[in-house]
């Protein structure tokens, strides 16, 4: 459904428990994995609709206007279409904001 702005926060405080902890979550669950300190974590918000004060409405800007490249972690918010009597996704998934293309 709708990805609101409580939801954004809550996915950010993961990102960066990720980001702290992410040799400990590789050396206790992803042992053949390469150094997680080589990577970034990849935080992805998936809905149907984005609050307006996240993504902007009109000519006012959200903000992901505002996110830029970090060391951190990337931000990527993808847009699904979903039919909710077969309780499925439909159609194609669309990508309306990814920080990975930011950082090239």
């Amino acid at each position: 459904g709708n990805i609101p702005l409580d939801l954004f926060a809550q996915g950010l405080d993961y990102g960066i428990y990720c980001h702290l902890f992410k040799r400990h979550i590789r050396d206790n669950w992803f042992k053949d994995c390469a150094d997680p300190a080589k990577n970034k974590v990849t935080i992805y918000y998936v809905g149907e609709e984005f609050h307006p004060a996240l993504v902007g409405r009109g000519k006012e800007k959200g903000i992901i206007s505002l996110i830029r490249k970090n060391e951190f972690f990337n931000i990527v918010f993808v847009k699904i279409c979903v039919d909710k009597k077969k309780r499925r996704i439909t159609g194609k998934s669309e990508v309306i904001f990814d920080t990975r293309k930011q950082c090239k």
